[in-house]
């Protein structure tokens, strides 16, 4: 017999998960068009290559942030809330490192990398792709934090809320990014909209996540690698479908 609040949990999980795709039908729809109308196909061609690089990334979280999803998960159902909370804290500091160590390594090439020789751009020059280049690199950083954010909404019943912020987010983004295009006119006004709204969105849930789940807590007093190591197999095995999508979908566009 299911009880009734997980009968609610799934009914809300549901709705949540329609929701989601109804934002990704009307992106789909609206954002191409009014992209092109705003900025002709050479801006939406230059967006399409940007939009691609957090996308391929965002893999070098390395899975963790699925893997923390079902271990907390896990943790939790037995009611054990400490075990959860060394995994969050571990899989975040791994996480972390992992991505200050992507962004000192990339950053330097958003700023002074010779993007016009390299990437056929359209309609951006070389300090407008580097500006935007930067940009898509903090948006990989705000990837990687939400990854595990999400993680712990998950694992304690609160599937249904951080898919319904997520998908507000996704919506909000482009909103945000077309009213920035309409009044600057450029690529890079788009993407300084997206970007911060998304950006805004991660903090907004760290702190809306601490208040629905105070025994979540930030920081490294509970982290060990301990709690890491069984983790790296399955982390991935998680890591191996978003790599793949990224190199079939990603990979492509670039080389088109």
């Amino acid at each position: 017999q299911v009880s009734k609040g997980a009968a609610q949990r799934l009914l809300k999980g549901m709705m949540a998960s329609g929701f989601g795709q109804i934002v990704s039908v009307v992106v789909t729809l609206v954002s191409m068009p009014v992209f092109i109308h705003l900025l002709g196909p050479s801006g939406f061609a230059d967006w399409t290559l940007l939009g691609s690089i957090p996308a391929t990334l965002a893999l070098n979280d390395l899975g963790f942030g699925m893997a923390a999803t079902a271990e907390m998960t896990q943790r939790v159902a037995r009611e054990d809330r400490q075990g959860a909370l060394r995994v969050f804290q571990s899989c975040w500091l791994l996480v972390s490192a992992v991505s200050a160590a992507a962004f000192l390594l990339l950053f330097p090439f958003a700023l002074w990398g010779p993007w016009v020789q390299w990437v056929n751009l359209a309609q951006l020059d070389a300090s407008s792709a580097r500006i935007c280049g930067a940009l898509m690199i903090l948006l990989m950083l705000g990837q990687q934090q939400l990854s595990l954010i999400a993680a712990a909404y998950k694992s304690d019943g609160l599937y249904a809320r951080v898919t319904v912020i997520e998908n507000w987010q996704r919506l909000l983004q482009y909103v945000v990014g077309f009213t920035c295009c309409f009044f600057a006119g450029t690529v890079t006004s788009f993407v300084a909209g997206f970007v911060i709204t998304y950006l805004a969105f991660v903090v907004f849930m760290a702190v809306d996540l601490r208040r629905q789940r105070p025994w979540i807590t930030w920081g490294r007093s509970h982290a060990s690698w301990v709690e890491v190591k069984p983790l790296v197999k399955p982390a991935l095995s998680f890591a191996a479908y978003p790599f793949g999508i990224a190199l079939n979908l990603q990979a492509m566009i670039w080389v088109i």
